[in-house]
C-alpha cells in the first residue's frame, strides 16, 4: 500500500476492476481467518507520514490487529509521483515520529523492514 486514501491509492496504483476496498477487505478476512497479515507500506517522506495517513492507518490496525507493517521505500522519481497524486490533506510528521507513534499505540505490532523466517510463525 502507498496510502489508505483512495485518491492517493487510486493516483499511483492506476487499478483496474480492483481498488483499495478490495485489498482492505482481503487484509479483513485475512485476520477473521486467523491468518498473519503483513503490509507492504510504501513510503514516500511528506505523503506517508502525514497526520491524516497517521490516523488511517492506525484505524485499520486497531480494526484488523494487524500483525505487522514492512516500511518500504517507494523507488520513484520524486518530481513525476508528486505531479502525480494530490496534494497532502494534512502535516507531515515526520517519519521517525511515524513509526514511534505507532510502537506506542501498537507495542505488540512488527514494524520492520525484511520478511520474517518461516520458523518465527
Amino acid at each position: 500500500l502507498n496510502s489508505l486514501d483512495p485518491d492517493l491509492y487510486d493516483a499511483y496504483y492506476r487499478p483496474k476492476r480492483y481498488g483499495l476496498s478490495d485489498a482492505l477487505k482481503t487484509i479483513r478476512e485475512s485476520k477473521k481467518r486467523g491468518l498473519f497479515v503483513s503490509v507492504n507500506l510504501l513510503v514516500f517522506p511528506g505523503i506517508t507520514d502525514t497526520e491524516s495517513e497517521f490516523s488511517q492507518i492506525s484505524s485499520l490496525i486497531k480494526e484488523t490487529r494487524l500483525d505487522m507493517i514492512q516500511m518500504r521505500n517507494l523507488n520513484i522519481d520524486p518530481e513525476l509521483y508528486l505531479n502525480s497524486i494530490p496534494p497532502p490533506k494534512s502535516a507531515a510528521i515526520g517519519i521517525a515520529p511515524f513509526i514511534r507513534g505507532l510502537k506506542r499505540r501498537f507495542p505488540r505490532l512488527i514494524i520492520g523492514y525484511f520478511n520474517r523466517p518461516s520458523h518465527l510463525f
